[in-house]
């Protein structure tokens, strides 16, 4: 059984609803839409921040990996908008993320003492059908850097230039809180779908820049479709004795 959580990265009621279904479904498996370069999100403060050198140490590095020094201040830029949303809503970006994998620990810490005591594998989880079981948690989105490089590759030089002159001007014109927050609302309470935002949202971006919209969305569902599926496959596969095996994606915008 798979089940599928949408989230918003800059929602409190998305936090509350990964750790609902986390709890309520127990799964053996937590599929997140993150990949190695970005786990940070999952972790406390203290373990995600970086031990990097001087700001030039980093610019060489970055080159090294392929990214332009244009692609990787636009990329930053595009960071900064976003956490400037998070702060305007007391937030935390990709904060269902840490919810989830922190459901998942306290899952995994609950199986090993079973493990070790036979007592508490009798008492821990009373009334829960599926109490005691390890959680497996799997990055499933591709890598942040190869993305990024295939946008920027993708657009021509009246796109790049296009693409630097919205971030600047989004960086710029932002909304404000009371905005930020009618926005949230409007796509959390929609139940009709007819005033989408996110969709729209979507729409515009596959006009505006057809090519970000392909690589940014399109392939990373593509991706991710796949690597459920994978995982779905290994699960069935995996021996077991008690019961069926569920996975939980989550995955937001």
């Amino acid at each position: 059984t798979i089940y599928l959580l949408g989230t918003s990265h800059v929602s409190r009621t998305s936090c509350q609803d990964a750790e609902l279904l986390m709890d309520h479904v127990r799964p053996d498996c937590l599929f997140v839409e993150l990949c190695s370069q970005r786990v940070g999100l999952m972790l406390p403060a203290h373990e995600a921040t970086p031990d990097v050198g001087d700001e030039k140490q980093t610019h060489n590095k970055q080159q090294q990996r392929g990214m332009s020094p244009i692609s990787h201040k636009s990329a930053g830029l595009f960071a900064k908008i976003q956490n400037d949303y998070a702060s305007k809503l007391n937030v935390t970006i990709g904060g269902e993320f840490k919810t989830a994998f922190q459901s998942a620990l306290r899952q995994q810490r609950e199986f090993w003492n079973s493990r070790q005591n036979y007592y508490l594998n009798v008492n821990n989880g009373i009334g829960h059908p599926r109490a005691n079981r390890p959680c497996a948690i799997v990055l499933g989105d591709r890598p942040v850097r190869i993305t990024l490089l295939r946008a920027w590759e993708s657009l021509r030089l009246f796109g790049k230039i296009k693409l630097v002159l919205a971030l600047l001007w989004s960086s710029i014109k932002q909304p404000s809180e009371k905005e930020l927050r009618e926005w949230m609302e409007s796509i959390l309470n929609d139940r009709t779908g007819k005033s989408d935002l996110m969709k729209k949202a979507m729409d515009e971006m596959a006009k505006s820049f057809p090519t970000l919209k392909r690589v940014i969305i399109d392939e990373r569902d593509e991706f991710m479709v796949a690597k459920i599926k994978q995982t779905a496959e290994l699960l069935a596969c995996s021996t077991s004795t008690d019961g069926e095996r569920v996975m939980v994606a989550v995955i937001g915008a």
